[in-house]
């Protein structure tokens, strides 16, 4: 009898780019601080950079809400683009990441609400 050893099944990871341009640093130890923050989000799995361009890939099935309030801080803190997290934007996290109107990120992630979708 031959036993047949099966391949691992390939997790599929659904990762999200999300791109900063151009960040200001005002110092050595601000440009480190960025890094640092950005390395202890558990979903972010890779950075890359190109030119004045910075890749930062997010792991969505591991995105929790810790996770995307500490990238909606870093982003507002460091003035990258934030209208592409609404990508994030789902059932569970509506109340509070949409339907929060008075939260300091809503107005940058959502500028236009009539063309909200939500992602299962």
């Amino acid at each position: 009898m031959f036993i047949r050893e099966e391949e691992p099944a390939t997790i599929r990871m659904e990762s999200i780019k999300l791109i900063c341009k151009r960040i200001s640093f005002y110092s050595t130890f601000d440009d480190d601080a960025f890094f640092e923050w950005l390395k202890k989000i558990s979903c972010v799995s890779n950075v890359k950079g190109s030119g004045e361009e910075l890749y930062v890939n997010v792991d969505k099935s591991k995105i929790t809400e810790i996770d995307l309030r500490e990238i909606l801080a870093l982003f507002y803190r460091y003035d990258v683009d934030m209208k592409q997290l609404g990508d994030f934007l789902n059932d569970e996290n509506k109340p509070w990441f949409f339907d929060n109107k008075e939260a300091f990120w809503h107005k940058r992630v959502f500028p236009r609400p009539d063309n909200l979708r939500i992602v299962s």
